[in-house]
């Protein structure tokens, strides 16, 4: 038998995919037409690359969360889409894409979403040519977040939507410098889930929820402490769930390698957690094999091993499933005050989310 709350999944997934489904046919429409109006130095091929590159990797998929996020937000005030969603969700997306390119940048990254990353890329291009292939990957990554906010303009409170998208961006790249130095030592929960809050919740669920409220006519100051709070929460319950599946998931699923947090040292919630419980032999093995690009595949599986001997992983994949319930308690005050449709949409997603990839 069906329980209710799989039956609320279900509906839940079916609006992300729908969601996603009609923003992937826009998000086509729009570099159709950017590729045909856009103004460039015709004498020269770099530029058309970036913009290639750029369109290359934001339609490479996603699950279009972000994009499921505003649109439901949207519907909270009066339980319709407003007709100008289309372009608040582009902004959404192509200030993702440059979150993203940049991102990949900072770790190395050879792949995203499945596909060469937009650096690797560029280096395939370049022949090897680091710098200049950095120099267009983060000129490609530039004018992604140029583009997210140039869309926005001419729209009804323009002014509002521009400034929620820039202050996701400005705390997000602080995140990104937190996140930096987050992996020179081991580092406490708390500390952990502030680089959560600013390197993903700002843009991740925040600023989606705060445009498609602003987009209907809300005014942030009525709103604002709660979502954020839920916001937070889901967040952190999403970046464990990432932090867990970075070592334990699927290419196919992830888009990325399941050995790069290893090879490259990353403290995450996973490995911060196994390196405090672990013993004096386990401590030995993992500062052996950390932060290691010439780790063999035979050390990164004892390192997995000592991982779940730990209870490291069990123990975040649980607290992941625990900040999701919290969020969806959160979103339940919301009822009577907006759309229950819409408000069962955030209560139910943050628990999805979490259980079914773990």
């Amino acid at each position: 038998m069906v329980s209710e709350l799989d039956s609320r999944f279900t509906i839940a997934e079916a609006k992300v995919r729908e969601h996603a489904s009609w923003f992937d046919k826009a998000f086509v429409s729009y570099f159709d037409s950017l590729q045909a109006t856009q103004e460039l130095p015709r004498s020269f091929s770099y530029p058309q690359e970036c913009l290639a590159a750029l369109r290359e990797l934001a339609l490479a998929g996603g699950k279009r969360q972000r994009v499921a996020f505003f649109l439901e937000a949207s519907r909270l005030v009066d339980g319709v889409i407003p007709g100008d969603a289309e372009r608040v969700a582009l902004s959404i997306e192509l200030l993702q894409a440059h979150l993203l390119i940049h991102d990949d940048i900072i770790d190395n990254s050879p792949t995203r979403r499945g596909v060469q990353s937009t650096l690797y890329r560029f280096l395939t291009r370049m022949g090897g040519d680091h710098a200049r292939a950095l120099g267009l990957a983060l000129l490609t990554g530039d004018i992604a977040s140029s583009l997210a906010m140039d869309i926005l303009t001419g729209l009804p409170r323009s002014e509002d939507l521009v400034g929620a998208q820039l202050r996701a961006h400005i705390l997000t790249c602080f995140g990104q410098a937190a996140d930096l130095e987050r992996d020179e030592r081991p580092r406490t929960s708390d500390a952990l889930d502030e680089v959560s809050d600013f390197k993903a919740t700002r843009s991740s669920a925040f600023a989606p929820i705060e445009l498609g409220l602003l987009l209907a006519g809300a005014d942030s100051n009525d709103f604002g402490a709660t979502v954020l709070k839920y916001s937070r929460l889901f967040g952190i319950s999403g970046q464990m769930r990432d932090d867990y599946l970075s070592l334990f998931g699927t290419a196919s699923v992830t888009g990325k390698s399941n050995d790069a947090d290893i090879r490259d040292g990353r403290l995450t919630y996973v490995l911060a957690l196994t390196l405090e419980r672990a013993d004096a032999r386990q401590r030995a093995l993992l500062e052996y094999t950390l932060g290691r690009q010439d780790a063999t595949s035979e050390d990164i599986a004892r390192l997995r091993e000592v991982v779940t001997e730990t209870g490291a992983a069990d123990t975040i994949a649980r607290q992941s499933i625990e900040y999701a319930e919290l969020a969806a308690a959160e979103a339940s005050t919301w009822r009577g005050r907006w759309d229950d449709d819409a408000v069962a949409f955030f209560e139910v997603v943050p628990i999805w989310g979490a259980r079914r990839m773990l």
